[in-house]
């Protein structure tokens, strides 16, 4: 009965293996988190579709022999990847904090806007040293000469929290640093204590 089947007929009765596809599976859900499956898909040649482009994913599919084994793997490929890829929840993210020029008055928006942050993209903000260091890139000097310039301010606070600029300044080559500067609270203290309003340095200090 077989002898009598023609080739391409015989060539349908090709699968892949249960766990290959498994493994493939979990492959692109960890490529689709790291937001690299369009150049995993770019690598194996598969075209990445949407369902409002299913009629020009046929008219493409129409090119290839049907029932070449070789198309049948990236035809599932391709449905793998567009499965995949619909079924993961864009994570949220948060607007950028406007940055802080030193104004008293505007300081405890910005710390709002920083912790609002710290609450939406939990994945990304998830030690208080990478926060130290966000909130630093948003310090910039005022445009009114008579707020304090916040910008001097951490780069005295840096070597704080960073063994190698701590061992650039004189004399400290064999320095260690204190973990506590490298915690939220006491940054955001300090800050406070320099640059917020008269009621906030006082609450700071009582803190």
């Amino acid at each position: 009965m077989i002898a009598s089947q023609k080739p391409e007929e015989l060539q349908w009765q090709w699968r892949p293996h249960p766990i290959q596809l498994l493994l493939l599976s979990k492959q692109l859900e960890n490529e689709i988190q790291d937001g690299t499956h369009r150049e995993l898909s770019q690598s194996w040649n598969l075209t990445l579709t949407d369902s409002s482009s299913d009629s020009s994913s046929e008219d493409e599919a129409t090119t290839r022999r049907p029932h070449d084994p070789e198309t049948i793997q990236t035809q599932l490929l391709e449905l793998l990847v567009r499965n995949i890829a619909k079924g993961k929840k864009p994570k949220p993210e948060a607007p950028k904090p406007k940055a802080d020029k030193g104004e008293p008055e505007d300081l405890e928006r910005f710390i709002q806007s920083l912790e609002n942050g710290w609450a939406i993209e939990k994945h990304k903000y998830k030690d208080d040293l990478t926060k130290i260091r966000y909130t630093a890139n948003l310090l910039e000097r005022p445009t009114n000469s008579k707020f304090q310039d916040p910008v001097p301010w951490y780069e005295s606070y840096h070597p704080k929290i960073d063994l190698a600029a701590a061992r650039r300044l004189p004399g400290e080559q064999r320095v260690t640093l204190d973990p506590s500067w490298q915690t939220w609270n006491v940054f955001i203290e300090a800050l406070r204590s320099s640059f917020a309003t008269k009621v906030g340095k006082e609450q700071a200090i009582t803190e």
